[in-house]
């Protein structure tokens, strides 16, 4: 390696170990949390089997602390009775909550949840504005501690599919509302939103949220030849929290969606309540 290039090494270093400093200062506590959300397609792949056991290897491969899923099937016929919610906890080894969006399908719910490694302290559901006939839509909030002074609230959220702007701007509207309630906390929103980051109802978002992938970001929709980016992690622009890495994993066969996982640096101490 010639001279130019051990500077430029040693220069990216310096930067790096910068820019740690001025998010986390020596004073404070940096807490590190990994997101994924990821739309499972009750867990049905590309090859048209129902495989839970085929999500969960991703889910745990990816190292992730907090997994927002869309999609997820209770007990259905269709996915031969299995609880996924519960299933996934199990083979990741990590909590499960379930939310359904819909409490009587194919003899089961269908909806969606979210997996964390830390104890869950509290989980609700709030239901979205659904265009008239349509499928309900929801917001599944839970609320986790990583750390004894550090509280995290997750909203994963499953929008409205089509272009149905009028509804996406009132599914916005209502995140809006919920990030309100909680001027102190820390909150991520992640999901399958349907919607793309140049639209009305995602522009919205911006006055509460920040993206996560702000400079751009991959496509997630359709798995095998993604063109569209629906999936979405951001957090509420309070401050004390900023992404580090950020991508879209190249897994095409599980679902008819990308997973994404964005890595969290969250400034603390900081209180939920």
């Amino acid at each position: 390696m010639g001279r130019r290039a051990v500077r430029a090494v040693f220069l990216a270093c310096l930067s790096f170990a910068a820019s740690a400093l001025l998010l986390c200062p020596p004073s404070l506590s940096c807490l590190e949390i990994g997101v994924m959300t990821y739309n499972v397609h009750h867990c049905e792949g590309a090859d048209g089997l129902v495989d839970v056991e085929r999500i969960a290897r991703i889910i745990a491969g990816s190292g992730v602390d907090l997994a927002a899923l869309q999609e997820v099937d209770r007990c259905t016929e269709r996915s031969g009775g299995v609880d996924q919610a519960a299933r996934l906890g199990e083979l990741t080894g990590m909590h499960a909550v379930f939310g359904a969006a819909l409490d009587a399908w194919q003899g089961g719910e269908y909806g969606i949840a979210v997996l964390s490694r830390y104890p869950v302290e509290a989980s609700r559901v709030h239901r979205l504005p659904s265009p008239p006939g349509g499928e309900e839509r929801i917001v599944l909030e839970v609320s986790v501690r990583p750390e004894e002074e550090t509280g995290v609230v997750l909203l994963n959220t499953h929008w409205s599919g089509g272009p149905r702007r009028r509804t996406h701007i009132r599914q916005s509207r209502a995140l809006r509302g919920l990030a309100g309630e909680r001027p102190g906390s820390v909150m991520i929103l992640a999901g399958d939103l349907n919607v793309l980051p140049i639209g009305a109802a995602y522009r919205r978002l911006a006055w509460k949220w920040h993206d996560c992938f702000a400079a751009g970001g991959e496509p997630t929709y359709p798995a095998e030849e993604p063109r569209l980016r629906l999936d979405h992690v951001l957090f509420r622009s309070c401050g004390g929290i900023e992404p580090l890495s950020r991508g879209v994993l190249a897994e095409s066969e599980a679902s008819d969606h990308r997973p994404v996982v964005v890595r969290l640096a969250i400034e603390g101490p900081v209180e939920t309540e």
